[in-house]
């Protein structure tokens, strides 16, 4: 799978089955998101304790001792619900993909939302591993919705800009959303004044 990925990874698009259920993409995507639940168990680590001990100091006041207590179960339950977030967001992302390459006339007779699906979460593992890279994991962040968006345009058999344009569209619809609020709130915050 990494050969064909890093060899031609537009075949990672022909080669999605089409009757499978969304277990493989699922595993698949855990397996390659094991570092960053690592990295993110060391931050709520990190960060669980200085609360902890913060919390340890204020042990004369009332919530120190239950802030105390419930930290870590707080920080534990996170990082088991980590597996449902990373399935739910391979769900989703490839429901929302599958979806605005509808609203950009993209999608064409045969191929269905499951197999989106699958295909955004045997990709999504690849873009995830090179978002821990400092300072280019935004930029492969993007460029890899570019390549998820050409990959759906090859696997839906449609042009290429109408692929890349249904992967950027909840980009651009968040930033929109942004902007909207970084104008409104403001405004809305003058006008209580």
């Amino acid at each position: 799978m990494f050969r064909l990925v890093f060899s031609n990874p537009m075949e990672l698009f022909d080669r999605v089955p089409v009757t499978e259920g969304l277990g493989a993409p699922w595993r698949f995507l855990l397996l390659l998101s094991i570092p960053v639940f690592l990295i993110m168990a060391a931050v709520f680590f990190f960060v669980g304790m200085g609360i902890m001990l913060a919390a340890l100091e204020q042990t004369g006041k009332g919530d120190g001792k239950t802030l105390a207590a419930i930290m870590p179960i707080i920080f534990g339950v996170i990082l088991l619900l980590m597996p449902l977030v990373s399935f739910l967001g391979m769900v989703v992302g490839g429901a929302l993909n599958h979806f605005f390459l509808w609203m950009w006339g993209g999608l064409k007779p045969g191929v269905g939302t499951g197999q989106t699906i699958r295909a955004y979460g045997y990709a999504s593992a690849f873009i995830q591993i090179g978002g821990l890279i400092p300072y280019l994991g935004f930029l492969i962040q993007i460029a890899g919705m570019v390549v998820i968006g050409m990959g759906l345009a090859r696997m839906h058999r449609t042009d290429t800009w109408r692929g890349v344009c249904a992967a950027l569209t909840p980009i651009f619809l968040l930033c929109c959303c942004g902007i909207a609020a970084a104008i409104a709130i403001p405004a809305l915050i003058a006008a209580g004044r």
